[in-house]
């Protein structure tokens, strides 16, 4: 299991996602590229860089620059996440630098739009999700069916615990995990180190983690070796 250092982006600025109003997210950095430099450094396998605004026309991220400046600041892989879920959208972030393009499935107009972009991109697409607390069946049925579609990578991420620190849904990713056979990243709720070896019993393919790192409460070095079993 991979640890994938977030950065959360929103008006050129490495943000924190935490339970709230927006106004009262907490800003990391205003280098993004510098924080992606140090993610890096420390270890970091892929970087998963998430746009928090709203685009800037139809088919255009807000934070493409950003993407573009982090590409040429770095050599990890970058996975990127915007509200955008087009295939026109999809091109100019792979094109700016990304190794894959995550649509958000809560942003998708259609199903058509799904199939084609994944006719299109293949392996470079991933699809995001979040699940409930009580809407696993839900979540179980819908990584299914993006199976199904050909999508061959997820993200899952906890709907209640997304900056909360209050762990992962254990529950939920193990049901998901054991109902599809495409590789699955866990997203949400990190706050320790045991919390990572928790997933590590999952079979996930890794886990996206933000506000603990930023924070202070677990090390990028520290949280790759409790996710390796190290």
């Amino acid at each position: 299991m991979i640890v994938i250092p977030s950065l959360d982006i929103s008006d050129g600025l490495v943000i924190g996602r935490v339970p709230g109003p927006r106004t009262g997210w907490p800003v990391y950095s205003d280098d993004p590229a510098a924080v992606a430099r140090r993610w890096q450094d420390e270890g970091a396998e892929v970087l998963h860089v998430a746009d928090m605004d709203e685009p800037l026309r139809d088919d255009e991220p807000a934070a493409l620059w950003v993407l573009r400046t982090i590409a040429d600041a770095v050599g990890t892989p970058v996975e990127f996440s915007s509200p955008l879920a087009t295939v026109a959208a999809a091109e100019m972030v792979l094109d700016a630098g990304a190794r894959w393009v995550v649509f958000r499935h809560e942003c998708l107009p259609d199903e058509a739009v799904l199939a084609s972009t994944v006719e299109r991109l293949g392996d470079r697409l991933i699809v995001a999700f979040a699940v409930g607390a009580g809407d696993v069946d839900g979540g179980v049925c819908l990584a299914r069916s993006l199976e199904a579609v050909g999508v061959r990578r997820l993200i899952v991420r906890d709907a209640t615990a997304d900056g909360a620190l209050a762990g992962p849904n254990l529950p939920a990713l193990t049901r998901i995990t054991e109902a599809v056979s495409i590789p699955i990243i866990a997203a949400g709720g990190v706050a320790s180190l045991d919390d990572l070896c928790a997933l590590r019993g999952l079979n996930l393919f890794g886990v996206i983690i933000g506000r603990s790192l930023y924070e202070g409460r677990v090390s990028l070095p520290e949280a790759i070796a409790a996710a390796s079993g190290k």
